[in-house]
């Protein structure tokens, strides 16, 4: 009886027939679809828009898995994306009318949005950020490009000689579609990710909605009512939609953790946003799934406008972590003019500040720069994404007296003819370390840009136990011989990962160095530069492979082969997405996960005429958004208690456990409360 009924929905693809003239090209016995109806440019168009999903997908992700593991199995899956064809199309000719199926490819991808919002949470957790983006793309790229090759590839059949067996003729069709598209995936590839940042239209908003609209413009029908609930959904509830209603319901759910997002904006290098923690009192940059630093604001208790607030601003920024701080110790570098035996022998490089110029590469939040500026040094930035810029200044405070670049570090420092007294090398972001910024030709560039004395840092961040550190020493040791190498923290004993930051000083001269005692000057009147300016954990140089070839990825980094660090990227850019978790809470990086979103909105929303609808919907979010029991036990668990606590609790957890039965007392005082003393509402629920 299935095949019956099969040929019956087969039947009912008269609703949609062909041109009158259109060749018939597919074998009648073929199990593919039949869409010789669906003009031979349309197919090219198709394929073009699903080969754009490939980029787009990666770039969706990269916030809350991190842009190495997004990518990670993504060629994989594309690879295979041919054998998908069979089994949906299988799968869809006893579900849909034949001639139908190619209408419900808008709706797929209006719908991505929303299935990467809900499988997010429910898989990243669970299967790490590798599996998940996996398993993610499965369902969305992989669905539209599989379908794509489904409804398009007969349109190549006439490409197969006539003298090819007929068993033949049914599969080369689709092997050459899947040429044609994966050749437009490569420069899709190439392009585009390059494009985002640089207009509202290429955005991780904006891009699915276009390639989905483009869909719709090239395949429209009825079927596109389907779509309406996905697009209410990606415009009301998708946390990257830069509306204020978005934005609103994002800073409800964050609230729960005491974190607050002040700015987001599309950027070259990704997703950049600046947070605030509200309990301890820090602000921090993001950058994907990676932090560009952060900096104290203010005091513990002590909010902005509040009674006894101070601005935790003296000098300069106060760093919440100590390791940028590191980097300003290129002023502190004593030249030898001796053996090097005593103290005595060592002198001050005898540059003053105010003569002094420096170069900074990579701006992050500006903790460097803005403290070589307080020194009173000329410093010059090269950023290459104009958001970091932006953000920096307006929320950490960057100055203004110093030279801003927006361009490539690598093409600046091929061009330009200034010499620098100090050159800083900061450019680790989004799990992985530019490979290009480390090779040796860049850092010989660098070279030329020093003077003769003049002292050079570089911070290398990654797992110290993989191959590519030893590589990154190794060639920064072929071009500048000597060098110290500090590590960020003590090491660990028979570590199985060791993720730190490594700092690299070094001179031009074969002279040894070391680095004078601090003074109270160079502190800046901050706790973070007493504590961590004067490199403490010096790291041998032997501890590392210098011979190479033993670790199979060469002597040096090069131009020529800087594509060998990939397949050692992931395991460190995995060991970055585990450090990053504990660095700020999950619900932090997984910014989708909105607690009781529609509700929110139906609070928000000020244009609702009739009152006692507006008190129903308030009153039916704050029930909703209110901690469970259940939820409260998860948290004393693990903090180490099961019942109530005599005290503030220490840590992440901690915060989070007095932060929900903060909000349960609330509730429980708003019970007792006499209806006419409770009023609208309106002033508690913030509309």
């Amino acid at each position: 009886m299935a095949p019956e009924n099969a040929k019956k929905r087969r039947g009912s693809a008269a609703a949609f027939p062909s041109p009158p003239n259109a060749p018939n090209t597919a074998p009648q016995h073929v199990m593919f679809a039949d869409t010789t109806y669906i003009p031979a440019w349309k197919c090219y168009l198709l394929l073009l828009i699903a080969a754009c999903w490939s980029p787009v997908s990666q770039l969706t992700l990269s916030p809350t898995h991190g842009s190495i593991p997004a990518a990670l199995y993504h060629s994989q899956l594309t690879a295979n994306l041919l054998l998908l064809t069979v089994p949906l199309d299988i799968a869809l000719l006893y579900i849909l009318p034949l001639k139908e199926k190619p209408f419900f490819l808008p709706v797929l991808a209006f719908s991505v949005p929303a299935i990467q919002y809900y499988l997010t949470p429910l898989t990243l957790e669970k299967l790490g950020p590798a599996w998940s983006a996996l398993v993610i793309e499965f369902f969305t790229y992989g669905m539209i490009v599989a379908l794509t090759l489904n409804v398009t590839w007969q349109r190549f059949g006439r490409f197969v000689p006539p003298t090819v067996e007929q068993s033949l003729r049914t599969f080369i069709p689709p092997v050459i579609a899947s040429a044609v598209l994966f050749g437009f995936e490569r420069g899709a590839q190439a392009y585009l990710p390059a494009l985002f940042g640089t207009s509202v239209l290429f955005s991780r908003a904006f891009t699915p909605a276009i390639l989905a609209f483009c869909m719709a413009a090239l395949l429209p029908s009825k079927y596109l009512l389907f779509a309406a609930l996905p697009i209410s959904h990606n415009l009301f509830l998708n946390p990257h939609t830069p509306i204020s209603v978005a934005m609103r319901g994002l800073n409800e759910t964050l609230s729960a953790v005491n974190y607050t997002l002040l700015d987001r904006r599309e950027g070259p290098t990704g997703y950049i946003s600046v947070l605030q923690n509200n309990q301890d009192g820090f602000r921090v940059m993001r950058c994907d799934h990676s932090l560009l630093g952060g900096e104290w604001v203010f005091g513990v208790g002590q909010w902005p406008g509040g009674e006894g607030f101070t601005d935790r601003r003296a000098i300069v920024g106060e760093p919440v972590y100590t390791v940028f701080v590191m980097l300003e110790a290129v002023r502190l570098v004593q030249d030898a003019v001796g053996d090097g035996s005593s103290e005595e022998d060592f002198l001050s490089i005898g540059v003053p500040d105010k003569d002094a110029k420096a170069l900074v590469v990579g701006l992050g939040i500006g903790t460097t720069p803005a403290a070589l500026v307080a020194h009173g040094i000329e410093t010059t930035v090269v950023e290459i994404d104009p958001v970091v810029f932006d953000f920096a200044r307006d929320y950490f405070a960057l100055p203004a007296n110093l030279t801003g670049i927006v361009q490539d570090a690598t093409v600046y420092v091929h061009h330009t003819k200034d010499k620098f007294d100090y050159i800083v090398h900061d450019v680790f972001t989004g799990g992985a370390e530019p490979a290009e910024l480390f090779t040796v030709e860049f850092i010989k560039g660098l070279k030329r840009r020093l003077n003769d004395n003049g002292v050079i840092a570089i911070n290398y961040a990654g797992d110290l136990l993989l191959p590519p550190a030893a590589l990154i020493v190794r060639t920064t040791l072929a071009v500048f011989p000597n060098c110290r190498m500090f590590r960020e923290d003590a090491p660990k004993e028979d570590p199985t990962t060791d993720f730190t930051n490594i700092i690299f000083f070094c001179r031009k001269t074969k002279r040894p160095f070391a680095f004078r005692e601090a003074t109270q000057g160079d502190f800046l009147q901050t706790m973070s530069r007493q504590q961590g300016l004067a490199p403490k954990f010096e790291v041998d140089p032997q501890s590392f492979d210098l011979t190479g070839g033993t670790d199979g990825i060469g002597r040096v980094l090069s131009d020529k082969n800087v594509t060998v660090l990939q397949k050692w990227r992931a395991p460190g850019a995995m060991g970055h997405w585990e450090v990053m978790r504990t660095v700020l809470p999950p619900i932090v990086w997984e910014n989708c996960m909105a607690r009781a979103p529609t509700l929110s909105i139906l609070t928000h929303w000020r244009k609702i005429p009739t009152f006692p609808l507006r008190r129903a919907a308030r009153k039916l979010a704050r029930a909703s958004s209110a901690p469970s029991s259940r939820t409260y036990q998860r948290l004393s668990s693990d903090a180490g208690y099961m019942n109530s606590t005599d005290g503030p609790l220490d840590g992440m957890v901690g915060a989070e456990l007095n932060a929900v039965e903060d909000e349960m007392d609330v509730r429980e005082d708003e019970k007792d409360w006499p209806e006419t003393e409770r009023g609208d509402g309106d002033e508690r629920a913030g509309v």
